[in-house]
């Protein structure tokens, strides 16, 4: 085994086969899969001409389950593991590439241990030892990634079937993978995929409590938070901004065949709903930080104007109201008023008729007189429909001729979308019920869950 050994060239000594991975991983992390897989084809045909050692076998079987977890990754940033697949079974197909690689990884990981154990105690070559080691933290690796790809799927399947997404359960969700594999797969060699995956982590956690900050009217922890998740996008997406630094990422993730890949493209979108809502749920306070001109411009150029589409609505239907209500009393939600608040500062809970505030109005003031009705409906009709449902109501003013028809969409189960006429509307009416479904379906985000399944529209 020695003579073996001391003959060896320099191309399969343990120092290579680390500077090797140390670069494989490197790329990898970048995103760089078309590289990553030259790189891998390379140093096989490099193990193949070279003079077999000890651990030539077990070196030449991780380069194989490398080739598999670098398709794996490939799919899994592109997203294509969502897609529906007819013929195949759901899990297998979904986890295939990765599981395979688990699987190869788990056997030289016992091959290696094996040796070490049948040549005696303490007897392991550094070369195994560091397969050993790296398989291993690799398989904690696979089932992180296998776990995220389950939390993609709840979203997924969330916006198709339109359901209201608890955002709160699913940041825990993360937050307990995060705490799971923190420690699990800490090797020098692996430091490029661990830090890619603790950005992908941290990201989500910071668009989940931003959703959460957003639903219950927190208006600094909600902006911290975009800004939070501006900045680890653009950390995360420097390399695809050096090729046009001029462009922001939002405009980089519009351009067909850009070459990013379609999950960065989708957390770059999700990023801008979030500001487009943001600048919804809190018009009237970004209102008074600039002119009204220079403020409409700054919302034409958003991904979602909401405030010109409530305006264009209102002018073409001579709606009386237009109004955001948020119910403070709804679970999960820490109401302390619209703000800056000490967090240790003790605020008494609304009560009443405070205790649905609108949070927007438009075009003029929330109407006082009518408030009553309103909160009543939503009370007593319409926070037990179902959450794609309208509630209609046509009704009488007191001591007034008109007649006032009110209808309530759900954004989720804390907000709504009240609009009002001061007229008698059909129940039926196609414009009031297009617009209201519209915006409630783009605040909860329904359209761009679903379109984490390549095809499906945004």
């Amino acid at each position: 085994m020695s003579s073996s050994s001391s003959s060896a060239k320099p191309e399969s000594s343990p120092d290579h086969e680390e500077i090797f991975l140390e670069n494989y991983f490197e790329t990898l992390s970048h995103l760089a899969f078309d590289k990553a897989k030259e790189q891998l084809e390379k140093e096989k045909e490099a193990s193949r001409t070279s003079s077999s050692t000890s651990g030539g076998g077990s070196w030449t079987t991780l380069l194989n389950s490398l080739a598999f977890l670098n398709a794996a990754e490939k799919s899994y940033t592109s997203l294509t593991f969502l897609e529906l697949k007819w013929f195949a079974r759901k899990e297998s197909t979904r986890k295939g590439l990765y599981t395979v690689a688990m699987g190869e990884l788990r056997r030289i990981e016992a091959k290696c241990l094996d040796v070490g154990s049948f040549e005696g105690q303490g007897s392991l070559s550094s070369r195994d030892r560091l397969l050993a080691h790296l398989c291993e933290q690799l398989s904690h690796f696979i089932e992180a990634r296998q776990d995220l790809m389950n939390i993609y799927e709840r979203l997924c399947t969330l916006g198709i079937q339109k359901n209201e997404v608890d955002f709160g359960e699913l940041k825990i969700a993360v937050e307990d993978i995060k705490e799971r594999t923190s420690k699990r797969f800490h090797h020098p060699v692996l430091v490029p995929i661990r830090n890619g995956f603790s950005v992908e982590l941290e990201l989500l956690l910071t668009l989940m409590q931003t959703e959460c900050n957003m639903s219950s009217w927190r208006f600094l922890p909600a902006l911290l938070c975009l800004q939070d998740s501006h900045a680890k996008l653009d950390a995360w997406g420097a390399a695809f901004k050096a090729k046009d630094p001029k462009k922001k990422l939002y405009a980089l993730v519009q351009v067909k065949n850009s070459g990013i890949p379609p999950l960065f493209i989708w957390l770059v979108k999700m990023q801008g709903a979030q500001i487009s809502k943001f600048s919804l749920y809190f018009h009237s306070t970004l209102s008074k930080q600039a002119p009204p001109g220079e403020m409409k411009t700054h919302l034409s150029n958003l991904p979602i104007d909401y405030y010109n589409k409530i305006v264009t609505f209102q002018r073409k239907t001579d709606a009386y109201n237009i109004s955001l209500v948020l119910n403070t009393q709804a679970s999960g939600i820490n109401f302390q008023g619209l703000g800056y608040h000490f967090p240790s500062a003790l605020t008494e809970p609304p009560t009443g008729m405070d205790s649905y505030p609108a949070i927007f109005s438009y075009p003029n003031e929330r109407p006082t007189n009518l408030w009553p009705n309103i909160v009543m409906l939503i009370m007593t009709k319409h926070e037990a429909a179902p959450l794609d449902s309208i509630t209609y109501e046509c009704d009488k003013i007191s001591k007034l001729p008109q007649l006032m028809t009110y209808f309530i969409g759900h954004v989720d189960r804390r907000m709504n979308l009240v609009v009002l006429f001061e007229s008698k509307k059909s129940e039926r009416d196609s414009t009031t019920n297009s617009f209201i479904q519209e915006m409630c379906s783009l605040l909860r985000g329904s359209r761009l869950l679903a379109s984490l399944r390549p095809g499906t529209k945004s």
